[in-house]
């Protein structure tokens, strides 16, 4: 998955900014902590952290950091505190993977080629 959406991006011409950078950052890391074997909830904690910055370059996508943060704190709280939820985890990672895909949307939106209307 995450070698096809970069063979997606080397094929596209833009600009790299801080902004796609940020966006990039975040989706590979909760790419990676997602699809690999024996990654823990620990390993998303830095997701967390840099979905923060996606928050500050738009305010727009304030769920993204929301939502990842609720559920790392969902999780921990059941290993530290003994909470449990039944399935509700079951949900957590529904919702994470549809924040996966999402920002996938997003990086695919960011590299689209912007035309500018040529102005005499």
């Amino acid at each position: 998955g995450l070698v096809v959406t970069v063979y997606v991006l080397y094929g596209r011409k833009f600009t790299i900014t801080p902004r796609f950078l940020c966006l990039f950052t975040t989706f590979s890391v909760l790419f990676i902590a997602n699809f690999l074997p024996h990654m823990h909830e620990r390993y998303g904690y830095v997701a967390d952290v840099l979905s923060v910055s996606v928050l500050l370059y738009d305010r727009k996508k304030a769920p993204i950091p929301v939502v990842l943060i609720l559920i790392s704190l969902m999780t921990y709280a059941r290993h530290l505190l003994w909470f449990d939820y039944g399935n509700v985890l079951a949900v957590a990672a529904l919702a994470r993977m549809g924040i996966i895909l999402y920002m996938g949307k997003l990086l695919l939106e960011e590299t689209e080629e912007k035309i500018v209307p040529y102005v005499q």
